[in-house]
């Protein structure tokens, strides 16, 4: 006998882990092929998919899982629309102060495709201060795009 109490016991908790991200996991390891989120909204679909990326990691359960549910999460992403929920899923690939290791091409499609439309958002400008990373790529990428608004001024203008 073990001195682990899990070994007694029918029930285990798991502290600090998503119910529905843990049952998809579960199910994968299982055998069952179908990593398919609760049915709901998109935004659901997304955040579920996210958290089942970082749940994943947590029990090091391996790049070949990870990288099937990531492929899937970019179908989703690209079909976000609503800039609160795209907010939603941006705040879910963050944990503490940085993005998630695994969610970093992730963050970087969402950006890609929906930047604009999160500018207005308060809790745009509180997350973009709160994640240095990010906050550094935006700035990187503000200055180049001035860089090519001004153009060829820029360039001839050293004397």
């Amino acid at each position: 006998m073990t001195g682990f109490q899990e070994a007694s016991v029918d029930e285990i908790t798991l502290h600090g882990d998503d119910p529905d991200a843990l049952e998809t996991i579960l199910r994968y390891l299982y055998g069952f092929d179908d990593d398919s989120p609760p049915r709901g909204e998109l935004r659901i679909q997304t955040i579920h998919k996210v958290k089942v990326i970082i749940t994943a990691d947590k029990y090091c359960l391996g790049r070949k899982f990870t990288e099937r549910v990531k492929r899937s999460l970019g179908t989703l992403v690209s079909e976000l629309d609503n800039p609160s929920e795209i907010m939603d899923v941006l705040e879910t690939c963050t944990v503490g102060s940085e993005i998630h290791h695994l969610l970093g091409s992730v963050v970087e499609d969402i950006l890609r495709l929906h930047m604009p439309k999160l500018f207005d958002l308060p809790e745009w400008y509180d997350w973009t201060h709160s994640v240095p990373s990010v906050n550094k790529k935006i700035s990187e990428e503000s200055a180049q795009m001035k860089l090519l608004e001004w153009g060829p001024a820029v360039l001839c203008c050293d004397e």
